[in-house]
């Protein structure tokens, strides 16, 4: 997709002659065009799945029918914290993204995590301590030892909502949990 002469028709149909079964569009933010494309080139013919790059309000403006279908996992959806979603919406006028969530829930690990260790050099030490945690918009907000997040991303699709398209959570066999 950043290739001067890139032709979604083109590569769909290479995918398709190919044997695929299936389309896995992943873009930087700033080529979101170019998936939307990938995914109106596509006409319905294979599934589509995609990144949480395109969880976003222009994937569904932008591709309408083109992205009904499109499944994408992300590290969290409105329905995992439904307080969570209608406090911020009101506070911040507008739909909140998992870009949002995870931004609150990172500033509330650092505003604990300062509290904690009373100083900025400690931070680190302070989110890797086995027991720490602390309340975000997802949940509770805990590391693992190597410092990334523990956390059970969740499965989105683009469904039709009888006035639109909308990212909806789907049901797992292991409910999401933000442990």
């Amino acid at each position: 997709m950043s290739a001067f002469n890139f032709n979604a028709a083109t590569t769909v149909t290479q995918a398709i002659n190919s044997g695929a079964d299936g389309l896995f569009i992943v873009s930087h933010v700033d080529r979101l065009e170019s998936a939307i494309e990938v995914a109106k080139a596509n006409q319905g013919k294979l599934a589509l799945f995609s990144s949480p790059t395109m969880y976003t309000v222009k994937t569904l403006e932008a591709g309408q029918q083109a992205v009904k279908g499109l499944v994408l996992v992300a590290p969290w959806h409105p329905q995992l914290n439904p307080s969570f979603a209608n406090k911020m919406s009101q506070r911040w006028h507008g739909k909140v993204s998992w870009r949002t969530a995870t931004a609150y829930d990172a500033t509330q690990a650092m505003i604990a995590g300062l509290k904690q260790s009373q100083q900025r050099d400690g931070l680190q030490q302070a989110l890797h301590s086995s027991g720490f945690t602390v309340e975000g918009g997802s949940g509770a907000v805990k590391f693992a030892s190597s410092g990334d997040r523990i956390s059970q991303p969740v499965i989105i699709q683009v469904q039709s909502s009888g006035v639109g398209y909308d990212f909806v959570m789907l049901p797992t066999t292991n409910s999401p949990q933000v442990n």
